[in-house]
C-alpha cells in the first residue's frame, strides 16, 4: 500500500489514529483523533511524543509522563507493540474520557509501505466500558461488604446446590462451619418436609422459569435442633447471561411455629 492509500484509509477510520515519523513528531491524526482529544489537527501535527501538547492521566489520576506513552517506549526499542489505558480531559466535550492506546511500528523499523520508518498509534474510546467496569467493581464492593459485615445470613450456591461461600450470621443460625458447608449442599440442612419444594424450585430458578424462589422453611442445625427462617434465592448470571450462582438470602423467624 501506498503512503496516500494508507492516509486515506486511516482518515474516515472511526477509531482515533495517529502517525508520529521515526523522531516521534506527530505527522498525521484523522479527525476521530482530533475528536477524541479535543484538539485541532493544526496544534497536534508537528508536536512532538517527547513534549506532548495534550495532557494525559493513570487512572490513579497522577500524571501519565510522556516516556510512559507507548509511542516514547516504542522509539526507546522496548518491544514490538504495546497497549495502555490513559485518561484525557477533552476540552472541547468538557468531560474525561478513557483511551486504549496501541502502538506499532509500520512494516518495520527499516521501512515497508511509508517512505521512511514510522508509527502508528490507535486510540479508541473505552469511555463507556471503563465507566461499567469501575461500576462493576464498585458493585461486587458494596456486595462484599453487605456479605461480611451484614447481620443478614447468606449464602452462594453452585448449580450442583454445594455452599460455595456463607457468612458467618448463616454460619451461626445452622451451628456449622465454613469448612463444613463447603461439603454440603442446601439439602442436608433442610427439614425433609420441604424438600421435594425446594428441589423443584430451585430448578426453576436454574433455568430461567421463575426469576427468584421465596419461601418460609425449617432448617436443621448441626444439633439438630430446627430454626424457622424466610428464604429467598436467585440466580446470578454474568454479563453474557451464564449462571454464575445462586444467592440465598436467609432471615430467621424466631418463634415461628
Amino acid at each position: 500500500m501506498e503512503h496516500f492509500e494508507l492516509l486515506s484509509a486511516f482518515e474516515y477510520n472511526p477509531t482515533g489514529i495517529l502517525l508520529t515519523d521515526n523522531q516521534g513528531i506527530v505527522t498525521f491524526i484523522n479527525p476521530s483523533g482530533c475528536r477524541l482529544l479535543g484538539l485541532e489537527s493544526e496544534k497536534l501535527i508537528g508536536s512532538s511524543i517527547h513534549k506532548p501538547v495534550w495532557s494525559f492521566f493513570h487512572e490513579d489520576g497522577s500524571d501519565f509522563k510522556s516516556e510512559e506513552h507507548p509511542v516514547y517506549r516504542l522509539l526507546q526499542g522496548e518491544t514490538e507493540e504495546m497497549k495502555v489505558i490513559i485518561g484525557v480531559f477533552n476540552g472541547k466535550q468538557d468531560r474525561f474520557c478513557w483511551v486504549m492506546v496501541s502502538a506499532f511500528f509500520v512494516g518495520s523499523k527499516d521501512n515497508v509501505s511509508l517512505e521512511k520508518p514510522a508509527i502508528v498509534c490507535f486510540m479508541e474510546d473505552i469511555t463507556a466500558l471503563k465507566v461499567a467496569a469501575d461500576s462493576l467493581v464498585q458493585s461486587n464492593e458494596r456486595f462484599e461488604r453487605i456479605f461480611n459485615e451484614g447481620p443478614l445470613p447468606m449464602a452462594l450456591l453452585g448449580s450442583d446446590f454445594r455452599f460455595m461461600r456463607t457468612n458467618e450470621p448463616f454460619r451461626e443460625m445452622v451451628g456449622y462451619s465454613e469448612e463444613e458447608l463447603s461439603v454440603m449442599t442446601f439439602k442436608e440442612i433442610t427439614h425433609t418436609e420441604h424438600l421435594a419444594a425446594d428441589m423443584e424450585a430451585v430448578k426453576k430458578v436454574l433455568y430461567g422459569i421463575i426469576p427468584n424462589y421465596h419461601t418460609e422453611k425449617r432448617y436443621v442445625r448441626k444439633d439438630k435442633c430446627v430454626v424457622w427462617a424466610a428464604l429467598t434465592l436467585l440466580a446470578i448470571h454474568d454479563q453474557a447471561g451464564h449462571f454464575v450462582h445462586f444467592l440465598g438470602l436467609v432471615k430467621p423467624l424466631p418463634g415461628h411455629s
